[in-house]
């Protein structure tokens, strides 16, 4: 846990591992609002970058600003399944990835009470990507979002309250909880056609 008045001039690692066949899973990663990340710093809750598994880690990133990227597992051959990260209220100018490897299930992103990506947001990128998640609420994208795989299973949309995004791709299932929103109001806007 990163908090009070500390700047960070550097990536942000829950767990690590550059060892073949390594594994980084089950960290967690929790920086809160008065901390400063300069640059374009990289947040990652386990990162195993030759490894075989970054499974079940976790990063929750409350009312910050970061110009860099959020992984909640990356690995560049092996799974990446049941990550999870969280923006309250946080502004990321870089993309969200939930999950991120040769195979990516399970995983889940939460953007919530005004959080702001510039970049893209994934549930889980990978070849083989089913059963994540993204849930949106009072969210603004300004890239895409995406579940899964295109061709995957069960990766979920979930919306509430009022969100933009520029579009959607890769869910097989997209739910609206409309409490709370106003006769009206649009839950989720749109501003782009490519895959949605």
């Amino acid at each position: 846990t990163v908090d009070g008045t500390a700047t960070v001039s550097g990536n942000v690692y829950g767990g690590m591992t550059t060892v073949a066949g390594g594994k980084a899973s089950n960290n967690v990663v929790t920086i809160n609002e008065g901390v400063t990340l300069n640059d374009s710093r990289y947040v990652y809750g386990g990162s195993a970058t030759s490894g075989s598994s970054v499974d079940n880690n976790k990063v929750y990133l409350n009312g910050i600003r970061t110009s860099g990227t959020v992984y909640g597992g990356s690995t560049g051959f092996g799974t990446a399944n049941g990550n999870e990260v969280h923006l309250n209220g946080a502004t990321v100018r870089g993309a969200v990835f939930g999950g991120e490897g040769a195979s990516a299930s399970k995983n889940k992103v939460y953007l919530l009470n005004d959080a702001q990506v510039t970049g893209d947001v994934y549930g889980g990128n990978a070849a083989s990507a089913n059963d994540n998640e993204v849930h949106l609420n009072g969210a603004t994208v300004t890239g895409a979002v995406i579940g899964g795989a295109i061709d995957g299973t069960g990766n979920l949309l979930s919306v509430k309250g009022v969100n933009s995004a520029k579009w959607i791709a890769g869910f097989q299932k997209v739910s609206f909880d409309t409490a709370g929103v106003a006769a009206g109001e649009t839950m989720l806007n749109l501003n782009g056609s490519a895959g949605t």
